[in-house]
């Protein structure tokens, strides 16, 4: 275990979650599932899932993915025990436990628990959060709508999408890859193919949300040029159907993603087709919590601890040198 406000030979300070692997090691990971999940919160769960509904009558409570154990072992071997959950006993259940144990301790206490090998104390969302690369060597950025419930106007590394029951029985433990390709396909109109779908490491997200989540980092090299690829709507007739409505695409070269990753490049991008991007313009990108890390892990994967050091040092002594 080890805290993502790594630094990486001095260069590099990140979010406040918590990573299960290590740098730039890709892990193993084994999906399991248990339909017989009591969680430790059992009584604030019931009470705050039927107290969610009688707030959000009438609201969609889709099915979903929780995780309730999380084991790691060596030479990035990852085990993820998993059980079925709904939007509206996730909602219900940690808005009560936060209320119980105070926010911050509440978090705390929640991914102490998860990744020190214990039982989550309550449902959660497990998700995919993906870095797309095309096949002439470009990441996707895409700027999130001012319409999506969590982390609106900020610039996210490439997606992200929530897992399914039917992921893990259908595709066990490859579910997060093929969460991956559904969410290539749903907001992209692409397959993402299974051979270029590739887990880089796991973390527990803190957030400064309602939601406590479990996330895999997915690299996913799709099989067509950047001129092919465009952000589009996951639902036509959703409210937030328009997740993402500003896109840029960076060089997947080391000097290129450093220099962002630590703001010396800034992040600017031509507005979706069809769909006008209402939030001001980023001078200095604010960023989807996580996408900084996806950007490291990704330039870990592609070129190693060294070039990635090399690479951070000079867009760091680029950084101190600017006015």
């Amino acid at each position: 275990m080890r805290s993502a406000k790594t630094v990486i030979d001095g260069a590099v300070d990140l979010c406040d979650s918590l990573l299960t692997c290590d740098l730039g090691r890709p892990p193993s990971v084994t999906v399991r599932h248990n339909g017989t999940v009591r969680w430790s919160e059992d009584p604030l769960t019931a009470r705050g899932k039927a107290e969610w509904r009688r707030r959000h009558a009438g609201e969609r409570s889709d099915p979903k993915v929780a995780v309730h154990r999380l084991r790691t072992g060596a030479r990035g071997q990852a085990e993820i025990e998993v059980a079925q959950t709904d939007w509206g006993q996730v909602q219900g259940a940690q808005a009560g436990f936060l209320a119980l144990h105070g926010d911050s301790r509440g978090r705390t206490s929640f991914l102490s628990s998860l990744l020190s090998g214990g039982a989550a104390p309550v449902p959660n969302i497990a998700t995919v959060h993906g870095v797309i690369e095309t096949a002439d060597n470009m990441i996707l950025v895409n700027r999130r709508s001012h319409l999506v419930k969590y982390y609106p106007l900020t610039w996210s590394c490439s997606f992200e999408e929530g897992m399914e029951p039917g992921d893990v029985v259908e595709a066990g433990s490859n579910a997060f890859q093929r969460a991956a390709d559904r969410g290539i396909t749903e907001e992209f109109g692409l397959k993402g193919g299974r051979d270029g779908l590739t887990v880089l490491g796991l973390l527990g997200l803190l957030g400064d949300t309602a939601a406590m989540s479990v996330a895999a980092v997915v690299h996913c090299r799709v099989p067509v040029p950047a001129e092919r690829l465009r952000p589009g709507p996951k639902d036509a007739q959703a409210p937030d159907a328009w997740e993402h409505t500003r896109y840029t695409l960076l060089p997947a070269s080391p000097e290129t993603l450093a220099g962002v990753l630590l703001g010396v490049a800034r992040t600017r991008g031509a507005t979706s087709p069809d769909r006008p991007d209402t939030g001001r313009s980023h001078e200095s990108p604010s960023w989807h919590p996580t996408s900084r890390y996806r950007l490291l892990l990704t330039m870990l994967f592609r070129f190693g601890r060294a070039r990635t050091a090399a690479a951070l040092a000079q867009a760091a002594l680029l950084q101190h040198r600017a006015p």
